[in-house]
């Protein structure tokens, strides 16, 4: 510590002064930065997209031509609730998709969508070791916390493989090689870590066109596409432009802990070398939890992180890529059109739809139209709604068809 002022003269003694150095010299002894070598540079994709039943998918013909059109994987998942409703995910969406999905049916509500950021080894055995090494250095400094709409409420869980449940994870991480989840309470949000060996049952390191990879994931459920400004698909392309900026805090990446060090002015040289010893405690403290913690102590005691430059600009370019590509994306008159969100009240009891299994479509939206009335009318035809415990009566015996004749069974 150095003292300004000899004898009589007033001695201004900051602590601050020498933080940025302090922190600088702190971060490069708590740094062990993993080796990026055997990887590739790191690949942003859309891992899937949720929306609402189309409003304006009213034909059997309709949803032939979607499916045709759609080239990545659709599925109707069965809903948990009642008041889940009805929805279609599309697994792996392409550009083309997405641009189909944008002339065709613009006014649908976006209920989720998934963010992935592939790690993806160069060596063509893709190495297990080398990619449980990347897993267990991220697990320890992903910080989503960093993101506003995380904070310090955010809990990190683990999928317990011996039980099959996803439990609470503690400081001293127990998730071993296995899924990593930072939650919100609200579940508008989550961000999970994974080894990923096999897509849609099959062993990534056996085909040719993909590989097996470290995968992070930002999800948005429902609420959480609302935070970000997503209510239909015709904002994708909106989104896309404000994507990197709004996304790169849930995948940030942490070096270190910030220490919180006080601002102390003082002329008595007692006061500030206790100033002076209560700030090498502090670092010491913060570095000695992140050498046991990681990231996981900033977020559980309220602490701010040093950034992780190299991987944060690697994981803002895989965005920026996948931003780029979204821009390309069309909008058409028909985007400008008033939003029409209706969706179905009570959830369709329906099966995965394969590529090509048009019946399993025919036979969701043949439900649709008993749920919603009469589809292949005129407009005017329909000035008589049905009323409201029609559409329930009408609807518990749409569900109770489908679980007893599992009509959405894909064909062999």
């Amino acid at each position: 510590m150095t003292l300004s002022g000899t004898g009589g003269d007033v001695s201004v003694i900051d602590t601050k002064d020498r933080q940025h150095k302090s922190d600088s010299e702190y971060a490069g002894k708590m740094d062990s930065s993993i080796q990026l070598g055997p990887f590739r540079a790191p690949r942003a994709k859309i891992d899937y997209l949720t929306i609402g039943i189309p409003a304006s998918l009213t034909t059997n013909k309709q949803c032939i031509a979607m499916q045709r059109a759609i080239k990545g994987r659709i599925e109707t998942p069965a809903g948990r609730s009642k008041r889940d409703g009805a929805w279609i995910t599309i697994h792996d969406p392409l550009t083309s998709d997405l641009q189909w999905l944008l002339d065709n049916h613009p006014e649908s509500q976006i209920l989720g969508i998934e963010i992935a950021v592939d790690f993806t080894p160069l060596d063509r055995d893709d190495k297990l070791e080398t990619m449980q090494g990347l897993h267990g250095w991220l697990k320890t400094r992903l910080f989503p916390q960093r993101h506003p709409i995380m904070g310090q409420v955010t809990k990190r869980k683990y999928y317990e493989a011996r039980t099959g449940q996803i439990v609470a994870d503690r400081l001293q991480t127990r998730s071993e090689n296995g899924t990593v989840y930072w939650t919100h309470p609200s579940a508008y949000e989550q961000v999970r870590l994974y080894i990923k060996k096999s897509d849609n049952g099959v062993t990534l390191n056996q085909t040719s066109s993909q590989r097996a990879c470290v995968r992070i994931e930002a999800t948005l459920f429902r609420g959480g596409c609302q935070n970000a400004g997503l209510h239909r698909v015709a904002e994708l392309p909106l989104f896309a432009d404000q994507m990197r900026r709004y996304l790169s805090r849930f995948l940030y990446v942490a070096s270190g802990i910030r220490p919180k060090l006080k601002r102390t002015r003082t002329n008595n040289p007692e006061k500030a070398r206790r100033a002076g010893d209560e700030a090498d405690k502090e670092r010491k403290r913060v570095a000695d939890a992140w050498n046991r913690y990681g990231a996981a102590w900033a977020g559980r005691h309220g602490y701010n992180t040093l950034p992780d430059n190299r991987v944060n600009r690697l994981i803002g370019k895989a965005l920026k890529g996948l931003r780029d590509d979204l821009m390309r994306l069309k909008l058409t008159a028909k985007v400008a059109e008033a939003p029409d969100y209706i969706t179905l009240e009570k959830p369709v009891n329906s099966r995965v739809v394969g590529p090509r299994t048009p019946a399993c479509i025919e036979a969701l939206m043949s439900s649709l139209r008993q749920h919603q009335g009469s589809i292949d009318t005129k407009p005017q035809d329909r000035e008589q709604e049905p009323s409201a415990e029609c559409k329930d009566r009408a609807a518990d015996e749409v569900l109770q068809m489908h679980d007893e004749e599992n009509v959405c069974t894909p064909k062999n």
